[in-house]
């Protein structure tokens, strides 16, 4: 048997199935006395893509090359915003778009709810537990980390 006849005898739910896990906010279990637990699942590639384009924009840039000025097309995404509306998007419960929770929080927007009700070390915590569930090497994602803990 080869790769192609191995994938193609597995159940289609088999290959697209998302997984989830559930992951423990300390400190929002001490202030609850009882086990926080987020239940996140993984995203799948359309809704990664999809975020990714949201928070990306495009700007020009000039640099000198050679003694001559260039202006060159640069992708720049906000790393930030992006983690905190892929913690949006992966978390089942709590649902950050709990109309209880917006009121609560003051805001329609549920990733404001995420950066007010998380710290950065909690929302980072959560993020690489989405990267791992979506396949990412989390090891690679240091630099975002720090700049989600720094923000």
């Amino acid at each position: 048997m080869n790769v192609i006849d191995d994938l193609i005898s597995l159940d289609k739910n088999q290959l697209t199935n998302i997984q989830t896990t559930e992951v423990e906010i300390e400190r929002l279990s001490k202030l609850i006395k009882k086990p926080c637990l987020f239940k996140i699942q993984g995203l799948t590639n359309k809704q990664v893509k999809e975020l990714e384009e949201l928070h990306t924009k495009y700007e020009w840039e000039d640099t000198m090359v050679k003694g001559k000025l260039t202006r060159k097309k640069v992708k720049k995404v906000d790393a930030y915003k992006l983690g905190l509306d892929m913690i949006v998007e992966a978390t089942v419960d709590p649902n950050f778009r709990d109309s209880r929770l917006r009121e609560k929080f003051k805001t329609e927007n549920p990733a404001d709810i995420v950066e007010e009700m998380l710290t950065p070390g909690e929302v980072a915590k959560i993020a690489n537990v989405i990267r791992e569930l979506i396949g990412v090497d989390t090891d690679e994602q240091s630099d975002v980390d720090e700049e989600i803990k720094n923000s």
